[in-house]
């Protein structure tokens, strides 16, 4: 799987150049602007979906079943789709690129997303502040396609890392769900398929001396390939399409690891919205939020 990866690597140039235009503007700080910037213009494309043989490799690596997305995309594939566009916003701000965690998604589907029409893609900045050794930002993405149809909303949280935190997580300290409904394992050359698949090349996802030296002490997976496996897991369980899927992630999925278990909450009723969890091997919660059918 990994050698056959290796092929999309052209469709992924244009990220690849971005992040080199990150990797100078941190070599040479003045690259970077150092005033705080107060608004940030919003950004527009129109792409033209046309792989469906870089679509079918995501899909068999995130573990989607066979017919669900036939002629349709994944809302999650935005992790490809959209990157450079994100990207591009965060490299307008004065801080590292490398610095940047994920926090929270927060994604919406209002409509199936056609591979036959072209999709147009907005960013935007919704906040950027900084506090406690952090800057938060909050991006919104919006996909439409032909008339102006929203088809996918998400709202991505992230922050750079500007110092040293004096506040804790307390995260971990919530109950345990203990209604499992599936799991998945990461081997060491996950993160390169998945970065060959999406263009998000940040080292700490698959060479394993960068990573140690990361605050993370190890190699870890994308935080949007555990949001996809997660998500398509409980699609597979319940055999139905996920309209909304809010995520924080609390934890990295490490790499290599095993049975990453997902859990949901057990309740006495069926609700529209219903609560999961991806807790590692050892019980830690890796991810938390809600999903609704």
């Amino acid at each position: 799987m990994i050698h056959h990866s290796y092929k999309f690597i052209f469709l992924q140039l244009p990220m690849i150049w971005l992040i080199f235009r990150g990797l100078v503007r941190e070599i040479i700080p003045t690259f970077r602007d150092a005033s705080p910037k107060k608004s940030f213009p919003k950004r527009n494309q129109v792409i033209q979906y046309s792989n469906d043989h870089l679509l079918k490799s995501y899909l068999q690596w995130c573990g989607a079943s066979k017919d669900r997305y036939e002629g349709s995309i994944p809302p999650h594939f935005f992790s490809k789709i959209c990157l450079p566009l994100l990207t591009k916003q965060l490299l307008e701000t004065k801080y590292k690129l490398s610095t940047l965690v994920n926090s929270a998604c927060h994604l919406k589907r209002h409509k199936t997303g056609l591979r036959s029409e072209p999709l147009n893609i907005s960013s935007e900045v919704l906040e950027l502040n900084e506090e406690n050794g952090r800057a938060n930002i909050k991006q919104r993405i919006s996909i439409y396609q032909g008339s102006d149809r929203l088809k996918v909303e998400i709202i991505s949280e992230a922050f750079f890392r500007t110092g040293k935190s004096t506040k804790k997580n307390h995260r971990n300290v919530i109950n345990k769900f203990n209604t499992k409904i599936g799991f998945f394992n990461t081997s060491k050359n996950d993160g390169l398929k998945f970065a060959f698949l999406t263009g998000d090349f940040n080292p700490i996802h698959f060479f394993g001396f960068i990573a140690k030296l990361s605050p993370f002490k190890g190699m870890i997976l994308h935080g949007y390939a555990s949001l996809a496996r997660t998500f398509e897991i409980i699609q597979n369980q319940n055999n139905q399409n996920i309209t909304e899927f809010k995520v924080n992630f609390v934890k990295p999925v490490r790499i290599p690891s095993k049975n990453n278990r997902v859990f949901i909450e057990a309740t006495s009723k069926i609700y529209s919205v219903q609560k999961f969890q991806l807790q590692s091997e050892n019980e830690l919660i890796l991810l938390d939020g809600f999903f609704k059918i």
